[in-house]
């Protein structure tokens, strides 16, 4: 299966402890032409954002060392508004409550290219609820 090309360049922050899954969402984003900035947990993920300020997507796991997904949005949302943002993780437990309330985008682990490509599209394209 080829990887869509995206037409425009957009940033995206990838913030996963799992080093390969971290080097695979930047080869597969990369390969779409999005521009991605890597960071490997959350407390590395909230000074990237604050860093780099034309970050349109951040795609996290859920948990995490140091700082977990939840915490880093929490962050975030002090920091910046407007960002969107999808959630990654194989074991949702009891956040799946949270995502609904919410109304933030998840996509369950174990994922493909095409998974993924198709709903980092999605929400750059579609997603009104920015947080």
């Amino acid at each position: 299966m080829s990887i869509p090309v995206t037409e425009c360049t957009k940033t995206i922050l990838v913030v996963e402890d799992d080093g390969s899954l971290r080097n695979y969402l930047k080869f597969v984003l990369e390969k779409a032409s999005y521009r991605v900035i890597l960071a490997e947990d959350g407390e590395d993920g909230v000074r990237k954002f604050k860093e780099h300020r034309d970050i349109s997507l951040v795609l996290t796991d859920v948990q995490m060392p140091r700082k977990n997904g939840k915490e880093l949005f929490d962050e975030m949302t002090v920091i910046r508004t407007g960002t969107k943002v999808i959630f990654m993780s194989g074991d949702t437990g009891n956040l799946i409550d949270w995502f609904a309330k919410e109304r933030l985008t998840f996509i369950s682990k174990p994922f493909n290219s095409m998974d993924i490509l198709g709903k980092v599209q999605e929400v750059l394209d579609n997603h009104s609820e920015d947080f």
